[in-house]
């Protein structure tokens, strides 16, 4: 792999079971990077801002990627990546849609915003979990921009 391995990957998330599941199943298909948890869109742009109680993390790298889910408490996915993807400095880095909706009015609004790729998480745990494979095969031959 090209990056930096030790650019965390970023985890939008507000139920624990869902981000305990997914980080399982990243960890069983082999991925490397270091997860950071951000339960909602407000504790992410913290954490990309390097605000609040991330500030010591100035000198920590960018997520090579962020996995967002829609359905947030507070500040909801949309105006997460719609922020994210205006912001010049974060707008380059791939965020990557985890949702339960298959609404294509929710995916139509993510890639209209930048979204580089909209998956599904399934009830089906080994679909969710092929789901995931895909995404672990992306992030280990794409080549991903320097911030």
């Amino acid at each position: 792999m090209l990056c930096e391995k030790l650019q965390p990957l970023l985890i939008v998330e507000d139920s624990d079971t869902d981000f305990l599941l997914l980080a399982k199943i990243l960890k069983q298909v082999g991925i490397t990077y270091p997860i950071h948890h951000a339960p909602n869109g407000n504790e992410a742009l913290d954490f990309l801002y390097r605000q609040g109680s991330y500030q010591q993390l100035s000198k920590t790298p960018f997520p090579v990627a962020i996995l967002l889910d829609l359905n947030l408490p507070g500040m909801g996915g949309k105006e997460c990546l719609k922020i994210i993807k205006q912001d010049q400095m974060l707008k380059m880095i791939p965020i990557i849609i985890l949702s339960s909706s298959d609404d294509p009015t929710d995916i139509n609004y993510c890639y209209q915003y930048g979204a580089n790729s909209y998956m599904l998480k399934t009830t089906v745990l080994t679909d969710y979990k092929k789901t995931i494979e895909v995404l672990v095969n992306w992030l280990e031959v794409s080549i991903f921009p320097t911030l």
